[in-house]
């Protein structure tokens, strides 16, 4: 964790703060707006918000956990776990816009379930949808 901590420490467009249980980073984006990662010390989740910087309204928001399965074993959850927080970041400072995609799930005796909301960002030209929980395509899990 040491590691991934010092590298957020690094990033220039990036604050952090170290809370009792946690870390919080905060990246300012999209003139109006800021990205809200909380990082729990002890645990292998994680959350993030995108909230509007002009009236602390929560626009969008969603979680990681990861845990043993697959490949994904005690060696190696916590280099995973690191990598997302990572590549999240990365994908977020090299936006230059963001959209909101509303997904109405499917309707059950006239009630919605599985309603969400999906993050894209535009990276190179292109939307591209992103969520916590993912790793690099040319990531190795170790």
């Amino acid at each position: 964790m040491n590691e991934l901590i010092q590298k957020l420490k690094s990033i220039s467009d990036l604050n952090l703060e170290e809370a009792d249980s946690s870390w919080i980073a905060q990246i300012p984006k999209f003139d109006r707006y800021y990205f809200e990662i909380l990082i729990p010390k002890d645990v292998n989740e994680w959350f993030v918000k995108l909230i509007s910087s002009e009236n602390n309204e929560e626009v969008w928001s969603d979680w990681a956990d990861w845990y043993l399965s697959g490949d994904i074993n005690k060696s190696n959850v916590r280099v995973c776990f690191q990598k997302d927080i990572e590549y999240f970041i990365e994908r977020v400072l090299a936006a230059t816009d963001y959209r909101i995609v509303n997904n109405p799930g499917f309707k059950f005796l006239g009630k919605e379930f599985f309603k969400t909301k999906d993050l894209e960002l535009f990276i190179n030209n292109e939307w591209v949808l992103v969520e916590p929980g993912e790793l690099p395509e040319d990531f190795e899990i170790p």
